[in-house]
């Protein structure tokens, strides 16, 4: 199996770890589902994927540095969930990236030099709800970073 899309179909649940033996896949999209819980390590494994979506799901947790070894993404989603923490700096590691949606979850720090230093390269749409006036949250203030900076909207999850 090369693609599983189970967009929008309702199904949820936390994502079965056993989805890290597929490694031949090369598409994964969860968006618009039940799913919840941590993103498991394992997807770590999917070396083969160039396109992730995990978004408008109920995702909490952070995000594994694991994700860091998805060599072939060209476009990764995590947006309109429930994430906390920090973007994992082996997140710049992705030389072919194109597209990093994160915003609606609840990231602090800064973007990675190195994700931003992908903006020199092939990521041209880099999109996240980012801090202003110096309240709490993530940051996105390296020259031509983020393309887009949504403002945060208070939501208490």
């Amino acid at each position: 199996i090369q693609e599983l899309r189970l967009a929008g179909s309702g199904m949820g649940g936390i994502i079965p770890t056993e989805l890290g033996l597929m490694t031949n896949l090369q598409r994964l999209d969860l968006g618009f589902s039940n799913f919840n819980g941590p993103i498991v390590t394992e997807l770590g494994k999917l070396t083969n994927l160039f396109y992730l979506a995990l978004n408008d799901c109920k995702f909490t947790g952070t995000v594994p540095a694991e994700l860091g070894s998805l060599w072939n993404l060209t476009r990764i989603q995590l947006q309109d969930n429930k994430l906390t923490g920090t973007i994992p700096d082996a997140f710049g590691k992705w030389a072919n990236l194109e597209t990093l949606v994160i915003d609606g979850n609840k990231f602090t720090g800064e973007a990675p030099p190195a994700v931003c230093d992908l903006r020199n390269d092939r990521l041209t749409r880099f999109i996240a709800t980012c801090s202003r006036d110096g309240s709490p949250g993530f940051l996105c203030e390296r020259p031509r970073c983020c393309t887009v900076c949504r403002q945060a909207i208070d939501d208490p999850f």
